[in-house]
Parts: C-alpha cells; sequence; structure tokens
C-alpha cells in the first residue's frame, strides 16, 4: 500500500484516486479481529475499511455504519457516472453518500455467507442448508447456522462482543430477518447459477 501510495503520489494522481483498503473476513491477529473477538474465517465479522480520496474527503471521518466489500462496486459506478441498461442483481448498495456525509444510516441489508466444503464443488450445496448465513439489518445481526441448528440474535451496537443472544427475546425479528436471508440466499444461488446475466 505503502509503494502504491508513493506511485499515485508521484504521478500526481493521488488527489483525485479513490484508494481503498479492506481486510479479508477478519483478522488474523487480536488488533484486527472482530469486536466479538473472532477473528480469520468468521464469516459476517466486523473489520476495519478505510478509504482515501484526497479531493473528496477533506477530513478524518470514522464511521459505524455497517458496509462490505459488495458496496465497492455500486459506490465505483457511482462515482464514475456509469450505469448499464442490463445491469445484474447488486447486493451492495453506493458509499458515496457515507463519503459525502449525507448518509446516516445503511440503506439495505448486508448478507453473509459460509459454506463449509465437505463433499463436491460449490455448484452442488444447497445454498440455505448448507452454509452458515449472516443479515445485518441496522442494529440486528442475526447468524444461521448450517440446517438453522443454531440461530443466534444480535445487537452489533449495544453488544459488539456478541455475548448475548436475543433470538428468544426478538422472535418476530428472528423470522422477518431469516426469511429476509433465505430470499436473499435463494438470489446469491441464482446469481451463482448465471440466472442473472444476459444471455444475448
Amino acid at each position: 500500500m505503502g509503494n502504491l501510495r508513493a506511485a499515485l503520489k508521484k504521478l500526481g494522481l493521488s488527489e483525485n484516486t479513490l484508494v481503498w483498503f479492506t481486510s479479508d473476513n477478519g483478522g488474523i491477529t487480536p488488533e484486527s479481529q472482530d469486536p466479538s473477538g473472532k477473528g480469520k474465517g468468521t464469516v459476517g465479522c466486523r473489520t476495519q475499511g478505510l478509504l482515501e480520496w484526497p479531493a473528496r474527503i477533506k477530513n478524518h471521518v470514522t464511521t459505524e455504519i455497517v458496509a462490505g466489500h459488495v458496496d465497492i462496486y455500486p459506490t465505483l459506478l457511482e462515482v464514475a457516472g456509469v450505469t448499464f441498461p442490463n445491469q445484474p442483481v447488486l447486493d451492495g448498495i453506493s458509499l458515496l453518500p457515507l463519503i459525502e456525509g449525507r448518509m446516516k444510516e445503511r440503506t439495505a441489508p448486508l448478507g453473509f455467507m459460509l459454506w463449509e466444503k465437505k463433499r463436491g464443488g460449490f455448484e452442488s450445496a444447497d445454498f440455505n442448508q448448507d452454509t452458515q448465513g449472516v443479515w445485518i439489518d441496522g442494529k440486528f445481526k442475526l447468524v444461521v447456522e448450517p440446517a438453522g441448528k443454531n440461530v443466534r440474535l444480535h445487537d452489533i451496537y449495544a453488544d459488539p462482543a456478541h455475548t448475548t443472544n436475543l433470538a428468544q427475546k426478538h422472535p418476530e425479528t428472528v423470522s422477518r430477518m431469516t426469511e429476509a436471508l433465505r430470499a436473499w440466499r435463494n438470489s446469491v444461488r441464482a446469481g451463482y447459477d448465471g440466472k442473472d446475466y444476459a444471455t444475448h
């Protein structure tokens, strides 16, 4: 990253280049792990994300608004002013309003899946039964183990360490978020199978 930033500066491109750094689903060291104490390989964990864009981001800003790697592409599309007539389904949202200080909360839920490969390839997986799923909507984070064997609900802001399972206290929220997670998993399955992409 240091070499990249130095090269951009040397080329005179650093002011109006958006440099985006994010960790890959959790850190190895305790200093870069999710507040819950989980690290590498934990689906839906929280990790650091850093943006540098001097021409548009004048002052240092931190935010608790949840974002994910799926937001990078929609953000870059809006930054570049590019639209596609047959754009496939997007799981993420543009974070340009966040960058510009106009976003006060995330406008769409955020989903994650983890496939524990036991036999065959990803194409043979039942995305609803075989994967661990995470659905973050507002302050709540739903964690569903494969086949729904264990369900947890956490308040990511009041309880960042995930010490309290709120599933029994908020059954309606669990039901609503479980259904939304199921629909999203089906959408991801359709995308994986190529159904979201034009054939001609």
